[in-house]
């Protein structure tokens, strides 16, 4: 992207996302204010009620000096520090040790850490497109991010740094200075439901097989058997879709209860250890249980990945199974390719993606708890992701009383700033005795969003919204 092309996809990030986590006047608000995007110096020298962002100033691909400021009741994290303008009138806002701003006594404000880069490479994954590690399947290893080792993959950089902007903009239009709370400026913080229907019957041969070896494999570190492995393969046996298939509807009954939707991503197309093992007709027996206002999606096969015969091949067979048009969707398995996956979904007709996320962590990908436009300035500006926050398995690592209170920690961060939080629960994990510390976990996560007033969308929702708004395209 050249300069102007940043900025266009900058800004409309920033559009999306007040659209989505705040009240209507916060969007009239920004589009009115004199917001400039200018080179360093440039912006030192400009004078006036200005909000100034640099935007020549390259990031470090390792986060540099992290600092934390209070807001509004929680406490953000910024990283990569601007110096100090040059010239006479610049102060650090609020104070020196825990600067937000540099201010000149004009008016005119740039932020304190560079907040372009830092956004722009999130949002582009700048970390996994320039380190080459990859796991066996084809993934970046969260592990390896270097936010990791900083501690920043639970920090929404991205809504951060908006909640502070709008924060300025709010304050320097009163003629006052930056505010440091926008909660009476935020809707309720949204939750997107979703289901991945890897598993649908329990007696799938890669299934028994896994909890064959997982039966006799303590043998191996000279320890007993675990042969409750062994109940579960006749229960399943006996009765497939026990624990798998049945979840379905109680996973929607429970949804009904809080008044919350949800989508269902259905795997069809080749089996095998990382493919379908279900089959398809028990997806076009899934498809009649879930009621016309839930919403049915394309799980992407593992052998579709980058592949546009395979995958149109699964899309047309699910969309005949099925009766209807797949327009969401996620990577099974998370397989995603930075520089390539997101031009290969929209020109296969994906018009909603789910699949950017960490297999084995809890945080923020991409650095934004929300929705974006990722082909803003390079394809098709209609195409929207939203990056996987939780899921049960890797909640289900921690104690079900600490899952719970992290995935309650990361929403009421939200809370305070705006935000969506996006949850992944697979039917087999929804009430299966089989992983015991897992049971219930789904239904008091939803009393905990309910409690809290949280706002359900589920992702044809979420394109209406904002194919309907006036965006700037």
């Amino acid at each position: 992207m050249n300069r102007d092309e940043k900025i266009a996809f900058f800004q409309h990030q920033i559009q999306i996302h007040l659209r989505l986590a705040f009240k209507p006047e916060a969007f009239s608000l920004w589009e009115k204010f004199p917001v400039l995007y200018l080179p360093w110096e440039e912006a030192c020298s400009t004078r006036g009620c200005h909000l100034l962002i640099p935007i020549d100033q390259e990031a470090p691909l390792k986060p540099q000096k992290p600092w934390r400021v209070p807001f509004g009741g929680t406490t953000l994290t910024l990283w990569n520090p601007l110096p100090p303008p040059r010239g006479n009138g610049w102060n650090n806002w609020p104070s020196p040790n825990q600067t937000l701003w540099y201010y000149h006594e004009t008016g005119s404000i740039i932020p304190a850490w560079n907040l372009f880069s830092n956004l722009l490479d999130l949002l582009t994954l700048r970390e996994e497109r320039e380190l080459p590690v990859r796991d066996q399947h084809g993934r970046f290893p969260f592990s390896e991010s270097p936010r990791h080792q900083a501690n920043l993959l639970q920090v929404p950089a991205f809504n951060e740094a908006v909640a502070v902007l709008l924060g300025a903009v709010i304050g320097m239009t009163t003629g006052n200075s930056p505010r440091l709370d926008v909660t009476d400026w935020l809707l309720p913080t949204a939750i997107v439901l979703s289901h991945d229907c890897d598993i649908l019957l329990g007696n799938d041969l890669i299934t028994q097989l896994i909890r064959f070896y997982r039966c006799w494999s303590p043998l191996f570190r000279a320890k007993l058997p675990s042969l409750r492995q062994l109940y579960w393969m006749g229960v399943n046996s006996l009765w497939n879709r026990k624990y798998y298939f049945n979840n379905l509807a109680g996973m929607i009954d429970v949804e009904r209860q809080y008044g919350f939707r949800s989508i269902f991503y259905l795997l069809n197309g080749q089996g095998g250890r990382f493919g379908a093992r279900s089959g398809t007709k028990i997806i076009r027996e899934a498809s009649q249980v879930i009621p016309p206002s839930w919403e049915m999606g394309i799980h992407y096969n593992y052998d579709t990945y980058l592949e546009p015969s395979r995958f149109n091949q699964q899309l047309q067979d699910l969309q005949n199974l099925v009766g209807q048009e797949m327009i969401s969707g996620r990577s099974h398995y998370l397989r995603f390719d930075p520089d390539q996956s997101f031009h290969f979904l929209a020109a296969q007709g994906i018009k909603f993606d789910e699949s950017v996320g960490y297999p084995d962590f809890s945080g923020y990908r991409a650095g934004i708890g929300g929705i974006y436009a990722p082909l803003k300035s390079t394809g098709d500006p209609s195409f929207l992701e939203l990056p996987l926050v939780c899921m049960d398995s890797n909640l289900a690592k921690e104690e079900i009383e600490e899952a719970g209170n992290s995935f309650c920690r990361l929403l009421n961060h939200l809370e305070k700033i705006g935000g969506v939080m996006s949850l992944l629960f697979h039917p087999g994990n929804f009430h299966n005795p089989e992983f015991p510390e897992i049971l219930g976990l789904y239904a008091r996560l939803l009393d905990e969003s309910y409690l809290r007033g949280c706002r359900c969308f589920t992702p044809k929702e979420l394109i209406d919204l904002f194919a309907s708004s006036n965006l700037e395209k």
